[in-house]
């Protein structure tokens, strides 16, 4: 039934389902399939209907609560797609997408060439070449890719600053806490959020992720200053973004991951242009300091900064040597490279 409406045959499909419920009528997955079969022929109440016998079969079901709650949000039923997050969020809190704050959503604001999007569509012609050459490992990656979550693009239409690229997704976080990842920001172990979001639960408030830098290069990042609370966590009292060598407050630079409180969104729009004639995120933090209080996190794991050629070059150098199939080829090469 998945092959049919991958490949686009809602006969096959349909038979496939009818078939299937013949055999086991109580079997939550073919619920869930006829589910997708409706939804893709446009019969969204149809296709709501399957999905909530699906869940009605097996309440734990994840692929049918990640469709559903897809289904709610597109319709714009939040209520209920926040109802069905919740219980996502009980049937499996180790999965993935259960650490974004918009649980089950990934929002992505654009700049004017940016095509993150095609990074997670389907690609029905790579898939069947990949099937048809027995591939099955890479196909199963790429499939993994588009299942991760409900994706959701807003463009920023003009380079107008980080804070206002946050702004463009007030729509989508609603009153929610939610998470901001700077896309040249790479963190390879994925244990950056879990960290902000034990500190947001402990103390409340915004939770920043903060990394040491040497002090030559701190007036590239937003900087912090506070004190520590308990080791590797800092109460705010202030933040300057981009301050010279001299006059930074400390060493902790904001490394590219933050937890934000609805507060931010309320903050933003009041806040006047800043350097280079940009809405600066760091600005508007500093307005909420002075209603709610902001906590950092010490950054241990290793993360990589990719906003400049250098360290985009180093970066994809560091992964790859630390790859199975390509790291003992590529370190041999850059020993021959080297001399």
């Amino acid at each position: 039934d998945g092959v049919a409406l991958q490949q686009r045959r809602p006969l096959a499909a349909l038979e496939a389902v009818e078939r299937a419920e013949r055999l086991d009528p109580r079997n939550p997955a073919v619920a869930y399939w006829r589910g997708w079969l409706h939804l893709s022929q446009g019969q969204i109440e149809l296709g709501r209907h399957a999905l909530e016998r699906s869940l009605a079969l097996a309440p734990k079901y994840i692929e049918a609560l990640q469709a559903l709650i897809g289904l709610e949000m597109q319709s714009g039923r939040r209520e209920r797609a926040l109802e069905l997050q919740h219980r996502l969020i009980a049937a499996a809190p180790s999965r993935l997408y259960v650490e974004w704050a918009r649980l089950g959503e990934l929002y992505f604001s654009l700049g004017e060439f940016e095509r993150a999007a095609e990074a997670f569509d389907r690609s029905l012609e790579l898939e069947d070449l990949l099937e048809r050459s027995g591939n099955v490992h890479k196909l199963r990656e790429i499939r993994n890719i588009s299942d991760l979550a409900e994706v959701f693009y807003v463009r920023q239409k003009r380079p107008k600053g980080l804070g206002h690229a946050v702004l463009c997704g007030a729509p989508f976080t609603g009153s929610d806490p939610f998470f901001v990842m700077l896309g040249d920001v790479l963190v390879p172990n994925n244990d950056c959020l879990p960290k902000l979001k034990d500190v947001h639960a402990r103390y409340g408030g915004s939770v920043l992720a903060v990394t040491p830098v040497e002090q030559q290069y701190v007036s590239r990042y937003g900087v912090i200053s506070g004190r520590e609370v308990e080791p590797g966590v800092w109460e705010i009292n202030d933040l300057v973004e981009k301050p010279p060598a001299n006059e930074a407050p400390s060493n902790l630079a904001i490394f590219g991951r933050y937890l934000l409180t609805p507060k931010v969104m309320e903050i933003l729009p009041k806040i006047e242009p800043g350097r280079g004639h940009e809405i600066q995120l760091t600005d508007a933090l500093r307005q909420v300091l002075r209603e709610e209080e902001i906590y950092a996190v010490r950054m241990d794991c290793v993360g990589y900064d990719t906003g400049n050629i250098l360290s985009w070059l180093e970066t994809n150098i560091a992964l790859a040597l630390q790859t199975e199939e390509f790291g003992d080829q590529l370190r041999e090469s850059l020993k021959r490279l080297l001399g």
